[in-house]
């Protein structure tokens, strides 16, 4: 049985028309110049994938194209190599199971975005070196200089009795305390990757007694410390990388790490887990300080009064 395709020489992209033939346990390729014999046994087949063309890699680099891919089959068909490879073919051109293949990826992502990636972001973000998320912190902090906030103007004294506050908790890693202006963040605390917690000037000014200030805190340095910002971040390129490789298009994990990573951070939304998980470390933190627990029950009625009922006029 004879195959037509194309020859290409090891290292060149010229192609030359040849043609394949089976001889025994040899496999005989001859074209224009000249031709070469190899043991069936070494040469390299690719998967057969609905009409696309086969491409068989030989011991000395060449190779040979070809789109009869049942004359392949028809070659190789003792081949071990190939008998995985026509089981895939006939699944994929299958009705039935590229329907249900249809129906489970959708599935089989939410179960993956849900659970999977939560799961192995935890381990990452507190595998990522100190260095790495101190430069990370100094990118968005630069972005929110620039773009949201604006210099404190807090007395110098009443940032020291704050940051006391703070010392007073304890934190189990290096912690930086910065003050600004929250402008269109109102009253508002952000805590970054790295260990840099921001507290506004609205914020300070909205709270009665220091024991409300400790609950800020306390939340925002469980935030810290629990890495959630940077589980968030490790979670949103995750998706994008898996999305890139379901779609084929690899350019949408580029762009978010390009792009989109200081927006989010920006924005830095935890998911409803984190919050709960904040809140409960936090209540833990400020009890066994000696603060009181209501303190966080008081800085939440605090907000209502603040911005009312309707929950879309928080910040």
């Amino acid at each position: 049985m004879l195959i037509e395709g194309q020859y290409f020489a090891a290292g060149s992209a010229q192609a030359v028309p040849a043609t394949l033939e089976r001889q025994g346990t040899q496999l005989q390729m001859t074209h224009a110049n000249g031709s070469s014999a190899f043991p069936t046994g070494q040469v390299q087949i690719s998967a057969r994938l609905a009409q696309l063309p086969r491409r068989l890699e030989f011991p000395n680099g060449d190779s040979f194209t070809t789109p009869d891919n049942d004359g392949v089959d028809a070659l190789f068909d003792d081949a071990e190599s190939l008998r995985g490879t026509s089981f895939i073919n006939r699944l994929e051109r299958s009705w039935p199971w590229a329907l249900a293949a249809l129906a489970a990826l959708p599935v089989c992502l939410w179960l993956l975005f849900t659970h999977g990636l939560p799961i192995v972001a935890q381990p990452l973000a507190h595998a990522i070196p100190e260095r790495l998320t101190d430069q990370l912190d100094d990118a968005v902090l630069d972005l929110l200089d620039d773009e949201l906030l604006a210099p404190s103007t807090l007395p110098e004294p009443r940032q020291a009795e704050i940051t006391q506050l703070l010392e007073d908790l304890q934190p189990t890693q290096p912690v930086e305390l910065l003050f600004r202006t929250g402008g269109v963040l109102d009253a508002n605390a952000l805590a970054l990757p790295g260990g840099t917690i921001i507290i506004t000037d609205e914020l300070v000014q909205l709270t009665v007694f220091d024991g409300e200030l400790s609950a800020v805190l306390a939340h925002e340095l469980a935030h810290v410390e629990e890495r959630h910002a940077m589980q968030a971040l490790i979670q949103t390129v995750g998706a994008a990388t898996v999305l890139g490789w379901v779609f084929g298009d690899l350019t949408l994990v580029t762009d978010l790490a390009l792009v989109s990573t200081p927006a989010i951070l920006q924005q830095l939304s935890y998911t409803r887990g984190f919050e709960e998980e904040a809140d409960r470390l936090a209540t833990q933190m400020l009890k066994e300080r000696g603060i009181p627990g209501h303190c966080m029950a008081s800085l939440m009625t605090r907000f209502r009064e603040h911005y009312g009922d309707d929950p879309t006029s928080l910040p």
